[in-house]
């Protein structure tokens, strides 16, 4: 697709490396709903250059929200591309620490969370479980590259772990698009605990 990105933005030479334009038609359809929100809070795990992240500035998080970057190394283009942008943050580190800092009191703050960060399967599970509990009830969570990895042993990427997730957490989340991407949103539950586990009661 032809998408209108913002004149400042640049990317590498190779049109293919810009992952995120074939993408726009489903997020634009599947987050329509959050385009109408104010202070929409996102995070999004492995930015590389700063397409998706661009993408969400221009269309998901207004000026009033905030946008999380985290990724171990920060591009040039990444730091050009948000440059112009007062409401996102870049966080170099491991992915799973730096969510952990953001962790305030096991508070579900964000409204969308992106994981397209290390491919390798225990990395994926690490991410989304603590993903999860930095997402709001309603909120969505998305998956990147399901299908990957084809030439690789099944550890090294994103798809056993994705399953895993889903089979375990089955009850709490609808199915929004499942593809190379998956889009998952977090249902609205009510928390009971015990001695013995966590029980969610969940009511859509």
């Amino acid at each position: 697709m032809n998408y209108k990105w913002p004149d400042h933005v640049k990317f590498p030479e190779d049109a293919w490396l810009n992952f995120h334009e074939n993408h726009i038609p489903v997020w634009d359809t599947i987050l329509h709903t959050l385009k109408n929100k104010d202070s929409n809070i996102g995070i999004e795990v492995g930015s590389f250059c700063g397409g998706s992240a661009v993408w969400l500035l221009e269309n998901v998080i207004k000026p009033s929200g905030h946008l999380y970057c985290i990724d171990i190394e920060e591009h040039e283009l990444l730091k050009h591309n948000l440059s112009v942008y007062k409401n996102v943050t870049f966080k170099k580190g491991n992915s799973f620490d730096v969510m952990r800092s953001l962790n305030n009191n096991n508070t579900e703050f964000a409204d969308v969370i992106y994981i397209d960060g290390s491919h390798h399967a225990k990395n994926v599970l690490e991410d989304m479980v603590i993903s999860w509990n930095l997402l709001k009830q309603d909120g969505i969570m998305i998956l990147d590259d399901y299908g990957w990895g084809s030439d690789r042993v099944d550890y090294e990427t994103p798809k056993p772990a994705i399953d895993v997730f889903m089979y375990i957490y089955r009850d709490l989340y609808e199915v929004l698009q499942f593809g190379w991407q998956v889009f998952l949103k977090k249902k609205k539950y009510k928390l009971t605990e015990d001695f013995l586990e966590r029980k969610y009661e969940t009511y859509n």
